[in-house]
């Protein structure tokens, strides 16, 4: 007789968090290869990387929090304002040289629009014992 194993709540990760991580992952590498494959410039090339990249950082890392100690310093808005604030600092670095790429304001723009969509998931998908 096997004997099942329930997650606890604090380290379960919901499926629908799952599915958000892996689908922004393949955008984020579709948006990156997209163009060696003769994919023209457009929505996806050009700003899909910068708002599923967004999602992409903030799924894995709220992912990998799974203790009461660590959700409790980076729940959802340090989360997000971690990722936010790190992929900025990124376009900032670009404006001024001091990392290649172009700058473009609506880079910004779509990190905003992916950190907010994923509180807002964040708020309705997770347990809330891991939203602290």
């Amino acid at each position: 007789m096997m004997q099942e194993t329930i997650a606890d709540d604090r380290t379960k990760v919901p499926v629908f968090g799952l599915i958000v991580t892996w689908t922004s992952f393949v955008v984020v590498v579709a948006s990156w290869f997209g163009p060696m494959y003769g994919v023209r410039r457009g929505p996806l090339v050009d700003y899909g990387g910068d708002f599923f990249g967004a999602i992409l950082l903030y799924t894995c890392i709220r992912q990998l929090m799974k203790g009461p100690r660590i959700v409790a310093s980076a729940g959802p808005l340090a989360t997000a304002t971690f990722v936010f604030v790190g992929c900025t600092a990124v376009e900032f670095a670009q404006r001024f040289g001091w990392l290649p790429g172009k700058f473009d304001p609506l880079d910004i723009a779509n990190y905003a629009a992916g950190v907010l969509l994923c509180l807002a998931l964040d708020r309705r998908i997770t347990p809330p014992i891991r939203r602290a």
